[in-house]
Formats: structure tokens, C-alpha cells, sequence
């Protein structure tokens, strides 16, 4: 394979029939297949050599007028149209449309890559991208094959594969399920990194596991771009760092160790809510599990003065850390310190800590699965929780990290008190008694109800969502309550559970944006590797669901990413 130059957009009728004859040939034959293996093509095009006919093929595929695209372990070739999409006579896939597939100078106001730059900025550089669609399967790029061009990714996921010489040898292609390494969604770039090195070529072969759209842009363009708006390359800075931050965290702490963070913003102790967030986690996976309050433990020792020791274990269920292991460090010191502690001896770790430690925040936060962030019903407290979630999401990754946010009305002055933004949780005045005698059979019930929401969805931060429609046919009504049950149960056997909802009319949230009729959503909430897992198996499930019901497409969100199938 050669270069590839990815800013074809497909024949016109005048084109086909003005290809070179090698090229025509092929490309005349492929009109009248769905698709064909090389095998397949060589057969038809007996007269010519091998060599000859991939010479040819390449040269499609460059520019633009044939696509490659494998699946099960084989590689095949489609060709490629330029026709115009028709509107859709439905309005559920019209208002789908509408939202998968933006203008240009809409999409780029939202890649973060370009959120520094102004309107003006932006309809500037518009006319330097190209747009390009993929279908379900086709192959963006081939691992080792180099590229003129940075990829934004409008629509869609595109599966990141590497294949090893040992599965080359067996026949294996990349991109299978067991070999998907990453997936690029809405707002994603790729080649961005290779074009800043010359020379530089795919370290991994991209695939199309839906329908995808992207925006192209030429390589100079994109250097070109960083040199004239530093707050680009900033961004660009600043992306690499919290990725590598991200992945050197995670690899420093023991396998498999979950972290749960609560930032305290109530100015009370919320002990007993961290206390009963660790017992809902051991009493739900039987595993080891500890609960702490860094930068010190100076309630945790009041409750327990006669213990001396470091970490003393309650009721077998979990352990409370009551000291640091040396006290005449300074606190941000004693916190890596103690984290290195927990980290390698236990599996799930609680700790409580206040919001105005920042630094100890910025220590702990790229570590964390899990951040709850506590705070009372007051305008003052929510505004602080707002700045907070604001920079938390610049150090973590908010697929791979659950943010949670709990009204906490701790005195019977604020239990009739509205709370000034809406949360995740909503907690009453409690009366709960000593920590000592806490159990998880005792807890009441607005608490036991959060403690174990949040148990359940600790590590499982992918949002998983199934839009099945109340209509076929262009706006036939028809009752799809079999397809939601269906959907509820083969999401429930892979992740564990699964919900439904119904949006009727108009519905202009982040979860949907769809119009004009009832919309049944199921979702569910995955681990990453339970959803590297099941993805092509979700999107396959949902393809059969679309010609079940006879759509023009059905949708999937993934971690609030629409997609069209």
C-alpha cells in the first residue's frame, strides 16, 4: 500500500466512465458487486497480472473512488459514489441527522482541540477540511501506511487495532474484536501526533465500526494552524499530557485497585457517608476495602482514641487508616506517601478529603475511578462544585472516571431548602448514630440507596444508550415494547443491568435532542474493558433491531456520542 490520500469523495457517473481502462475495469466490475475480496477481483480481471490489478486498485482507493474494508478476517473493496443524501421523509431520523452530522463551523466550535479559537477564527480555517464518509467496516487507514492527513472524527467510532507478525502469520487481520487496542469517537482526532514528526506512518490500523464521518486535514495545514494560533498547540499540550498523566497513574497503582473520592464542600463530617460508601463496595464485591481522610485522620482518631495502630480493621467488613506512617512530613508528601500504602494493600479505597485541599485533589484526582463531590443546598457551595467539576475535567478522563455530584442538608435547617442546582443524589438530614456501630444492614435508607448507586456504577463510567423508535415506516405508529424488553435483557447480560426511559415531543437535552415522537431509551453502564468487549456485538444487535423494524437507521450513544447505523 502507498501513501494514502484520504480526500476523494467518491465517482461521479462522468468520472467512471473517463478512469484509465486498467482502472475502469475494475471499477465498472465492482459497480455491479456489493463488494469482492483481491482473490475476487483478480479472478475477473483474469487477462491482467496480479501486480497489475493491485497497481490499479491503489490507485482507486487513493483517490477516493474505492474503499477497503475488512471484516472476520478478510479484506474487502467497495466502490465509492458521490451522491448527495437524501432528506429523510422520517422525522425521528431527520432530527437523528440533524444532530450526528453538524455543519462544519458547528462541529468545530465543539472539538476541544479548538475551543480556544473565536467564531472568527473558526470560519477562517472551515475551508481548509475536507469531509469524507466511511461506511460500517471500511478501513480509514492500514497500520504502517502514512498520511497526508490529521482526521476529526464527526460521527461514528473507529476501532484502533495493531497487528503482531505472529497474527499476520496466522491470517489474522486487524481490527478483530480481541484486538481492538482503543476507540476514537465524536470529536477525536487521529494522525494528529504523527504529523509531528516527519516521516511519520500509522503505528495502527484504523476501522470504521459504524457509519463515520470525518473532517480531513492536510498535515501542512494542521502544523500551519499550531504556528498561528498557539492556543492550539497549547491544547494540543495540554491533551497529550493528561493522556500520558492519565495512563502513568494507572499503571503506578496495584492492578485492579478502584479508588472513590469524596470532595467535602458541606463544611461537617461526612465520615459516615465515606464510611458507608466503603461498606456499600465491600458488602457488593467481597473485596478488600479501606476508608481514610487524607491529608489527616484527626475525626477518624477522635472516634477511635485508644487504637494506636495504623490501620485497625472493623466489624472484618472494612478497614479505617487512622494515622500516617510519618507524621513529620509535610502533608502533601504524606499523602503519596499513605496512597502508595493503600494502593498496594488494598482493592477498593475510600477517602474523604476537603474541598480547599487543592493540592491534595490535583494528587489524588488523575488516580481516581470514582469523585463524588458532597455539598449543601446553598448558591455559594453549588458555585464551588461548579469551579471544581470545571477543573477536574482538565486532569481526568470523563470516560473513564465517574463524576457524581449529592446534596447533603446535614441539619434540620436545610432540610427544606431547594437545592440551587440539580444532582445526582439528594440527601435528608440522617440519623446514623456513632461510626462505630455503623453497618451496612443499619444504614437508612436514602443513604443505602446512594451508597449502593455508587457501588454499582464504581468502574462501570461508559454510558451505553439504545434509542428504539415507536414508529416504522416513515412515522407509522406501532408498539415496540417487545424490542425494548429485548434490548433491556441483552444489555443487562453483558453489563450487569440496564434501564429504559420514554421521551415523548420535544426533547432537548444532551441525552437525545430527537423530536416528534416517543423515543424509548435503554441504557446501561459498562467497565471499559466490558465495553472494548461488546461494542461490535452492540452495534451488530443494533443492526438487526434496524431491519426488525424496518428503519431508514437506529441510534446508539456512547458516553453521550450519537452514532447512526
Amino acid at each position: 500500500m502507498g501513501r494514502r490520500n484520504a480526500s476523494g469523495g467518491g465517482l461521479s457517473s462522468l468520472e467512471l466512465l473517463s478512469l484509465p481502462e486498467d482502472q475502469g475495469k475494475i471499477a465498472r466490475w465492482l459497480t455491479r458487486q456489493k463488494q469482492a475480496t483481491f482473490d475476487e477481483i483478480q479472478t475477473a480481471m483474469s487477462a491482467q497480472k496480479p501486480a497489475a490489478v493491485h497497481a490499479a486498485l491503489q490507485a482507486l482507493i487513493d483517490a477516493g473512488a474505492v474503499s477497503e474494508a475488512q471484516r472476520d478476517g478478510k479484506v474487502f473493496y467497495r466502490i465509492q459514489f458521490r451522491t448527495a443524501r437524501e432528506r429523510s421523509k422520517s422525522s425521528y431520523v431527520s432530527s437523528l441527522l440533524d444532530r450526528v452530522n453538524p455543519d462544519t463551523r458547528t462541529f468545530l466550535r465543539q472539538m476541544p482541540l479548538l475551543r480556544e479559537l473565536s467564531d472568527e477564527h473558526i470560519a477562517q480555517i472551515v475551508p481548509l477540511f475536507r469531509e469524507r464518509e466511511y461506511e460500517r467496516d471500511d478501513v480509514l487507514l492500514w497500520q504502517g501506511q502514512s498520511s497526508d492527513y490529521v482526521y476529526f472524527i464527526k460521527s461514528g467510532i473507529v476501532a484502533i487495532s495493531r497487528l503482531s507478525r505472529s497474527e499476520a502469520a496466522a491470517g489474522v487481520t486487524p481490527g478483530q474484536e480481541s484486538k481492538v487496542l482503543a476507540y476514537l469517537k465524536q470529536t477525536d482526532t487521529m494522525g494528529d501526533i504523527t504529523a509531528l514528526r516527519s516521516g511519520g506512518t500509522a503505528s495502527a490500523t484504523a476501522t470504521a465500526l459504524s457509519a463515520v464521518n470525518v473532517l480531513l486535514l492536510k498535515k501542512a495545514d494542521f502544523l500551519k494552524l499550531l504556528v498561528e494560533y498557539p492556543a492550539v498547540a497549547l491544547e494540543l499540550a495540554r491533551i497529550m499530557a493528561q493522556r500520558l498523566l492519565s495512563n502513568e497513574a494507572r499503571a503506578s497503582r496495584a492492578s485492579g485497585t478502584r479508588i472513590s473520592l469524596l470532595l467535602n464542600f458541606t463544611g461537617a463530617e461526612i465520615s459516615p457517608l465515606g464510611y458507608a460508601q466503603a461498606l456499600a463496595l465491600s458488602a457488593a464485591t467481597q473485596r478488600s476495602t479501606v476508608y481514610t481522610e487524607l491529608p489527616d485522620q484527626d475525626h477518624l482518631q477522635a472516634l477511635f482514641p485508644t487504637e494506636q495502630q495504623q490501620v485497625i480493621a472493623k466489624s472484618g467488613e472494612v478497614d479505617l487508616m487512622l494515622d500516617s506512617t510519618s507524621p513529620g512530613l509535610s502533608q502533601s508528601l504524606r499523602v503519596t506517601v499513605d496512597f502508595d500504602f493503600l494502593s498496594a494493600n488494598y482493592e477498593q479505597i475510600v477517602i474523604a478529603v476537603d474541598h480547599r485541599r487543592e493540592e491534595i485533589i490535583n494528587t489524588l484526582a488523575p488516580h481516581a475511578d470514582q469523585i463524588v463531590l458532597i455539598a449543601p443546598p446553598s448558591a455559594e457551595a453549588w458555585g464551588q462544585v461548579n469551579e471544581a467539576i470545571s477543573e477536574l475535567r482538565t486532569q481526568i478522563n470523563p470516560e473513564k472516571v465517574g463524576v457524581f455530584t449529592a446534596v447533603y442538608r446535614s441539619t434540620a435547617a436545610e432540610a427544606d431548602l431547594q437545592s440551587p442546582a440539580p444532582a445526582d443524589f439528594d440527601l435528608p438530614p440522617l440519623e446514623i448514630g456513632t461510626l462505630k456501630d455503623l453497618q451496612i444492614e443499619s444504614l437508612p435508607a436514602p443513604l443505602a440507596a446512594m451508597t449502593k448507586s455508587l457501588a454499582d456504577r464504581l468502574g462501570r463510567s461508559n454510558q451505553v444508550s439504545i434509542f428504539i423508535p415507536t414508529t416504522i415506516d416513515v412515522n407509522t405508529a406501532v408498539d415496540t415494547t417487545e424490542y425494548v424488553d429485548r434490548t433491556l435483557a441483552f444489555l443487562g447480560e453483558r453489563f450487569g443491568g440496564a434501564t429504559t426511559n420514554q421521551a415523548r415531543g420535544v426533547w432537548n437535552s444532551a441525552e437525545s435532542g430527537l423530536v416528534g415522537e416517543s423515543i424509548h431509551i435503554v441504557r446501561s453502564y459498562a467497565t471499559q474493558t466490558d465495553l472494548d468487549r461488546f461494542l461490535r456485538e452492540i452495534l451488530d444487535y443494533v443492526e438487526s433491531l434496524k431491519t426488525e423494524l424496518r428503519q431508514e437507521a437506529m441510534a446508539v450513544e456512547i458516553n453521550q456520542k450519537l452514532m447512526l447505523i
